[in-house]
């Protein structure tokens, strides 16, 4: 094809352009406007006979000062001297808005600049073809920025989680983040590591890294918090735990607070633990509370040894001053009262010490049930002139164990009975074997107890205080009959109903040998 029949060619060729459907705009050689696309057209808001014919730059200005129209009039002279294609950089245009005639919309385009060459080498049109790229650009500018600001939030989120961990660190609590339903260990503070050294509770659930806890009432907590996400509060919580590898459990006193983590919808995701040890607290607050028992009963004891005391002195004093056969019996009977309830005082006294020395020596053999329950209750019925001692239903039984102390056992649980019921007139015994055990209760009519004693009845020095009388004694009986009871691989337990009466119970299994 020759240069004539190429020229004759143009117009045809430059008709194609117009109608596709991309942004074209066809440029002579000396940079002249041939022809652009319709869409071209529609963009830039120009029409097609305006433009044809006219310098490109007069229709489309060069601004100086805007680097992208700057590279547009550069590129196309390195084309005409070239005669090879050159591509621009991605350039910003702010036009017209087809929508809005008094609006200016940037548009991002994407610019190459390509000479179409005639058989003999020379430039036959300029195509510049544009690509818009104004929705990839804008969607990743809006990418970016958003990136920026999630990277800004998590860097906030960083500072804080430092800030945070920080002032966890700086707490004398004993923090701990647990993840999950399983409570997986996440995070743990100084104070909480120092504690469990040895071990790496780092990933592993709370009874995997504390299986010493298994059964604890605070593992329930925990799940309830889990379900619910309503915080849980504890006070002064006894928590047996190891802090040396290989020793046992120690008991440990807490203040705890647990409260659930919230994920971004709101759901539990984890728990967050915060534990006060006031172990030191507690002991020393025992320490007293022990101590001031000690005091109250060296007082009692000091009353209640005193009194039988002072009665023998008045009635020996009253036998040498009366020479009346009946009267002297009568001293003496009331003084030789007094001796035996001094004399078991001093025992009570005396069995405690051992019990503290771990002195307590018991003498284990054979010996009819049955037949001391009988004789015991026939020794305090002697005593006891206001109540009538009933057994009502008993059972044979041969019992290995100490007949002295059991006897012992049996006595302070009569006596306690007809202690706490000077209203009534009865005390009902029984005894029954089941289960290989032998079963006694001892029932009585009397004042009964209230929860808040019967939680502390076999402690040391521990008496039951009732506000409208007094009651005699040292407050050692049931304490001494509990640890008797130990030592036969016995137990006991109490109903009771305040105004209504109690009924105490002790079980001990029939041994088959000494």
């Amino acid at each position: 094809m020759n240069l004539k029949e190429q020229r004759e060619l143009l117009p045809e060729m430059l008709k194609v352009f117009e109608s596709i459907p991309s942004l074209y705009l066809i440029l002579s050689k000396e940079l002249t406007v041939l022809t652009a696309s319709d869409t071209f057209l529609q963009i830039t808001a120009k029409n097609r006979k305006d433009i044809q014919g006219k310098y490109v730059f007069d229709i489309f200005p060069i601004d100086e000062n805007i680097e992208d129209s700057v590279a547009i009039r550069t590129s196309l002279s390195k084309v005409v001297q070239t005669k090879l294609p050159d591509q621009l950089p991605i350039g910003r245009y702010d036009l017209p808005d087809p929508e809005s005639s008094d609006k200016i919309k940037t548009h991002y385009w994407h610019s190459l600049n390509t000479p179409i060459l005639d058989s003999s080498g020379e430039i036959l049109y300029i195509i510049h073809s544009t690509r818009e790229l104004t929705a990839q650009v804008t969607a990743e500018k809006e990418l970016k920025i958003s990136l920026e600001k999630q990277i800004q939030e998590a860097s906030k989120a960083a500072q804080l989680s430092k800030r945070l961990e920080k002032l966890f660190a700086d707490l004398p609590a004993r923090i701990a983040i647990l993840s999950g339903a399983n409570f997986v260990y996440e995070y743990i503070n100084p104070v909480y590591h120092q504690h469990f050294g040895y071990r790496d509770l780092i990933g592993k659930t709370f009874l995997e890294a504390l299986p010493e806890l298994a059964g604890h009432p605070i593992i329930a907590e925990l799940k309830k918090v889990y379900e619910t996400g309503v915080t849980f509060e504890g006070k002064e919580i006894c928590i047996p735990l190891t802090n040396v590898e290989g020793e046992p459990p120690v008991d440990r006193y807490f203040n705890i607070m647990y409260q659930a983590r919230l994920d971004e919808d709101g759901a539990v995701n984890g728990i967050l633990t915060f534990a006060y040890d006031i172990t030191e607290l507690v002991n020393a607050r025992k320490l007293e509370e022990e101590q001031y028992k000690k005091d109250e009963f060296l007082s009692i004891a000091s009353h209640e040894l005193k009194t039988p005391l002072t009665s023998i002195k008045a009635f020996n004093q009253l036998m040498q001053r009366t020479d009346d056969i009946n009267k002297l019996k009568s001293f003496v009977l009331k003084s030789a009262g007094n001796i035996l309830r001094l004399d078991k005082l001093i025992g009570d006294l005396l069995d405690v010490t051992k019990i503290n020395a771990g002195k307590m020596q018991y003498n284990m053999h054979f010996f009819d049930f049955d037949e001391m329950l009988q004789q015991t209750i026939e020794n305090v019925q002697h005593t006891a002139i206001t109540h009538q001692i009933i057994l009502e239903h008993h059972e044979p039984a041969s019992f290995v164990g100490d007949r002295i102390r059991i006897e012992q056992v049996v006595s302070n649980f009569l006596t306690n009975a007809i202690k706490y019921s000077p209203g009534a007139n009865r005390v009902i015994v029984n005894s029954r074997i089941k289960n290989e055990h032998i079963v006694v209760s001892i029932q009585d009519f009397g004042i009964g107890i209230d929860v808040q004693d019967m939680e502390h009845l076999f402690e040391r020095y521990y008496r039951i205080h009732n506000s409208s009388m007094q009651f005699e004694g040292l407050g050692l009986g049931l304490f001494i009959s509990s640890e008797i009871l130990n030592r036969h691989n016995g137990e006991f337990w109490i109903e009771s109903e305040p105004d209504q009466g109690s009924t105490f119970y002790f079980r001990l299994p029939i041994n088959k040998k000494a």
